[in-house]
């Protein structure tokens, strides 16, 4: 398990590749906020990089999670590390390097932004504003980013073997994907089930319009 968990880092930290699959996270989060806010997002999010990353941690406990580490599977530094700050050399490394595969999350929060100023409510202060904010943030991060915690992970990914750790290495990204596709089809079927003939072809129809743009 030790060295499994060494490789993984290995495999992640400094890796372009890992920042061009981020991409595939902000596609997922666009989806729940649209594609126009997530691309203002992305714009703003060039010269508030920094401010981003502070609004986050002080009104977003999962972004702060995120952001100590535990934002995949088997390369999460443990809490105890954390508390006792006894963090390895490869703790510090991979904390260094890993930046390139949080960019994602800086421009899903300005698209959050985006989405809560179009929803048209009135907010008195800057703080109400950025609350709002943060709890369209973590309905998105849950639903379409990935988290490394007991409770985001799927059942097999639950598993302490040997086995299951090494066949979901690097699988948070696609089971998050996955999770959304079988979302968005049970909402399609839920709308045809039960109809038949010409009824059945019209609730097709329908269902198409409202979910085919997700589903495909």
């Amino acid at each position: 398990k030790a060295l499994l968990g060494r490789a993984n880092r290995q495999a992640v930290a400094a890796n372009l590749r890992v920042a061009l699959l981020q991409p595939t996270s902000i596609v997922r989060a666009g989806m729940e906020l649209g594609g126009t806010e997530i691309m203002l997002g992305a714009a703003r999010n060039l010269t508030r990089m920094r401010a981003n990353m502070e609004e986050m941690q002080r009104y977003s406990g999962i972004a702060a999670w995120k952001d100590l580490g535990f934002f995949d599977m088997n390369i999460s530094r443990s809490i105890e590390s954390l508390i006792k700050h006894t963090e390895t050399i490869g703790d510090r490394v991979m904390e260094k390097t890993g930046v390139l595969a949080e960019m994602g999350d800086k421009i899903t929060w300005e698209g959050c932004k985006e989405n809560v100023r179009r929803n048209g409510a009135r907010y008195d202060t800057q703080d109400a504003f950025l609350r709002a904010v943060a709890e369209k943030f973590e309905d998105v991060i849950y639903k379409t980013q990935v988290v490394d915690s007991i409770l985001t992970r799927s059942q097999l990914m639950r598993s302490t073997t040997l086995a299951s750790k090494w066949l979901t290495s690097f699988m948070s990204e696609p089971t998050t994907t996955y999770n959304m596709l079988l979302a968005a089809y049970d909402r399609f079927a839920a709308e045809v089930r039960g109809k038949a003939g010409a009824q059945r072809a019209e609730a097709i129809r329908r269902a198409w319009q409202k979910h085919g743009k997700t589903l495909g």
